[in-house]
């Protein structure tokens, strides 16, 4: 049963157009994630939606765990087809006889503004005449208004393509760079020429240039891989050994003996549904991006879980802060260790095989190296 929550909240809401396999995945969540929704205690009635907010946001508004709202979708017998959400139809949150909460939709018609006609002529008692108008039928065009995202899609692009961990086996088979077409010199940028050894028979188009960053190790100091560090995109000119190729860009200097990996195909912007994962898991924050001693929300940090251990595109795992060391009982003069409080939400938007990158999305206190991730 929720409780604290008045009977019905209307949202003004917009929604992302989930996908057919998005939606496979809400009728598929288990019953147990919408069992404990909690609303909060002084959620609005009515909200609108403004330019800038997302999904996560506005559940903010209302969810005491903002992830949870796709759970309550699951209920929902009165939507016919959960996909076809757009801006401006307004969803109703009210409960069901069991207290659980459903959603249903009030569709509303969207008339474009009526033509200013002015009046040129006046009767003699002083009333306007309006100018007769004939009304014929046309194909009128109005501008495409983008539903909004789950998280700013700012946040995560750059690191889509240009975030990526190797082990030191693919950084010693990988091709690599021997020399600029200058035979002097040894730092190369933008539109610069290079020579590149071991591309194969088959090269790819286009190669991303990574050098090994730092090392990304467990509490236990096992080493998992290390963070390749992007310097740039270079395009195949001839092929051969040792193949020629120009540098499109980059963004720091590029060396002999850095990296080059093959090219990602451009895709859209992955949509990600945020969900708990469907084990339990346990882990820590082993790297943040930036080398930041505390991050906040919008920060992203490289956690010891990947898809091995389950972890997809879109799970939201808690921070958990280690209390920093024992209190004493005043009561039985002994020592007790407090529990571990939860410090914030990440949610997982690149998963590698032992190694995921995550984006903070909430943060009671500073998220720091060390600090445990666990399913909500």
């Amino acid at each position: 049963m929720i409780s604290g929550a008045p009977v019905d909240y209307i949202l003004n809401v917009k929604m992302k157009i989930l996908s057919p396999l998005v939606l496979i995945a809400v009728l598929l969540m288990p019953a147990a994630h919408a069992d404990t929704v909690r609303i909060r205690a002084h959620a609005p009635h009515r909200y609108t939606v403004v330019r800038g907010d997302t999904l996560w946001s506005i559940s903010a508004h209302f969810l005491k765990d903002p992830w949870q709202w796709p759970a309550i979708w699951n209920r929902n017998h009165q939507i016919k087809n959960p996909r076809l959400i757009y801006p401006g139809d307004v969803i109703v949150l009210s409960y069901n006889q069991k207290g659980q909460p459903v959603l249903r939709v009030l569709r509303t018609e969207r008339l474009a503004p009526a033509r200013h006609r002015r009046a040129t002529e006046m009767t003699a008692s002083g009333s306007l005449v309006l100018p007769e108008m004939t009304l014929k039928p046309a194909v009128r065009s109005r501008p495409y208004v983008q539903p909004i995202p789950t998280i700013k899609p700012d946040a995560i692009l750059p690191f889509l393509t240009r975030l990526r961990v190797v082990t030191p086996k693919e950084m010693r088979n990988a091709p690599y760079v021997l020399a600029g077409t200058d035979p002097g010199r040894s730092l190369f940028g933008t539109f610069d020429t290079i020579y590149a050894n071991h591309l194969g028979p088959h090269p790819a188009t286009e190669y991303l240039v990574f050098k090994s960053g730092p090392a990304l190790r467990t509490r236990q100091k096992k080493l998992l891989g290390y963070e390749g560090l992007y310097l740039g995109r270079v395009r195949l000119l001839h092929a051969g050994e040792p193949a020629r190729l120009e540098i499109v860009s980059a963004r720091r200097a590029i060396r002999p003996g850095d990296r080059l990996f093959p090219a990602p195909p451009p895709r859209p912007i992955p949509y990600y549904y945020p969900r708990p994962p469907r084990t339990n898991v346990h882990g820590e924050i082993i790297s943040a991006l930036g080398s930041m001693a505390d991050a906040g929300p919008g920060a992203v940090v490289a956690i010891d879980l990947g898809r091995k251990q389950g972890l997809q595109r879109g799970d939201v795992l808690q921070v958990l802060r280690h209390q920093p060391k024992p209190v004493r009982n005043i009561t039985t003069g002994r020592t007790e260790r407090l529990p571990d409080e939860r410090s914030g939400l990440l949610m997982v938007f690149r998963p590698f095989a032992h190694i995921s990158y995550a984006l903070v999305m909430e943060a009671k206190q500073p998220i720091r190296i060390g600090d445990d991730v666990a399913t909500p």
